[in-house]
């Protein structure tokens, strides 16, 4: 059961968590100058942009109902092989992003940076705020108690929501008639990342070549 498996990666990285193992996001951040992008710029523009920070709002969180729709679409046009392959594809990049986060643990650019709340005033970043009083609370050992019914992602590095991007376009792609409409929103999702889930640029990086290695590892093609 995909659901049931979810809660439990969820679950192993409340663990890791708990490990409080040192965060990572100084070097994220470095990385990120390094590579000429400034966080604190891109939350600017977008909450400068109002429209499409709904749009973005509403990709973000189309994520996991992207994954239903891919095994029902498959499901019933008969591409057995390409919905196991997408399973295995969700298998892989949840169980290497929980290993990674749990020896690069960050806890997401709105801790860090900790911006005015006028900076993103028009944008609804629940994705990257929701999860820090629990990664804070886990970490210093004041959390002991997991809600199953208010489970977060914790995980940062690598960008879990761009791997899932990849991995649904790719799958959405064999049936003609929703793969452009498909890659659309999901260049929206990822796009989304910085400002919805509080990613750094290197985050999403990591997310979506992991997610195209794991691809060209099933098909070589």
């Amino acid at each position: 059961d995909l659901g049931m498996y979810s809660i439990a990666v969820v679950l192993m990285s409340y663990l890791f968590t708990a490990a409080n193992m040192p965060l990572a996001d100084a070097a994220l951040v470095h990385a990120d100058r390094a590579l000429g992008f400034d966080w604190m710029g891109w939350l600017g523009w977008v909450n400068e942009h109002p429209r499409l920070g709904i749009i973005l709002a509403y990709a973000y969180q189309s994520s996991m109902p992207q994954v239903a729709c891919v095994l029902v679409l498959l499901a019933f046009t008969n591409r057995h092989d390409h919905f196991a392959e997408f399973l295995t594809l969700f298998w892989l990049t949840t169980v290497t992003t929980i290993t990674i986060s749990a020896l690069l643990p960050a806890i997401g650019a709105y801790e860090y940076f900790l911006p005015a709340r006028h900076l993103y005033e028009n944008l609804a970043p629940s994705g990257g705020i929701a999860h820090i009083d629990q990664v804070l609370g886990l970490r210093n050992g004041t959390d002991r108690l997991i809600d199953l019914a208010n489970l977060n992602g914790l995980v940062a590095f690598p960008s879990f929501h761009t791997q899932l991007a990849v991995i649904t376009t790719w799958a959405f792609w064999r049936v003609p008639l929703v793969r452009y409409p498909a890659a659309i929103l999901n260049g929206l999702v990822v796009m989304s990342t910085p400002t919805q889930g509080g990613h750094y640029l290197v985050d999403i990086l990591a997310g979506g070549s992991l997610a195209v290695l794991f691809i060209m590892f099933l098909r070589p093609s």
